[in-house]
């Protein structure tokens, strides 16, 4: 018996997304405080972790080791934008805003998302968060492209590390430890 239920534990795992889209928003949004909206990235969430990715993201966003390592890429996946164009798009003044969502499932590994209805936020799924900074950055940063209307196919993550937000969430978790110091 205990075997079957960690099966099926397994498999609702398997079948929840570590990110996806969604067309309803979720039903408990955390307390919100709002805060000054000068840079890219930006939060009403009043968690501590919350307020320290945002930060980080924006440091990530405008260092130059992050803008050169981007715009060197030629060629990403699901995308006919190259890595100049890329970056253009997260550095045109249009807000990534962060929010937190608890999952109504516990066993769901979903760690973010975005809702077709909102293009100014992303929701961190507080289950699984927070996490370390430099993976929470990485995951901001994915999050953000498709509020920027970057795709990388269904969610599955394997064989989509050269998609667009999957390449720039990668660069940003490895810039983010230069912003971390």
């Amino acid at each position: 018996m205990n075997k079957l239920i960690l099966a099926l534990v397994a498999l609702l795992g398997l079948a929840s997304c570590l990110t996806s889209v969604k067309t309803k928003k979720p039903s408990v949004i955390d307390p919100v405080v709002v805060e000054e909206k000068s840079k890219t990235f930006h939060t009403e969430v009043n968690y501590d972790w919350a307020k320290k990715t945002v930060e980080v993201s924006n440091c990530v966003l405008n260092h130059p080791e992050f803008k050169k390592r981007v715009e060197a890429i030629e060629k990403f996946d699901y995308s006919d934008l190259n890595g100049v164009q890329v970056y253009a798009a997260y550095s045109n003044g249009s807000k990534c805003g962060l929010r937190a969502y608890k999952t109504k499932n516990p066993w769901s590994s979903a760690i973010a998302t975005t809702y077709s209805d909102d293009k100014e936020f992303f929701y961190l799924n507080s289950r699984k968060n927070p996490r370390k900074y430099d993976s929470m950055v990485n995951t901001s940063i994915h999050e953000c492209g498709h509020l920027k209307g970057f795709s990388h196919g269904d969610n599955r993550s394997a064989g989509k590390e050269n998609s667009v937000n999957y390449k720039v969430g990668s660069i940003a978790q490895e810039i983010s430890e230069l912003c971390l110091k």
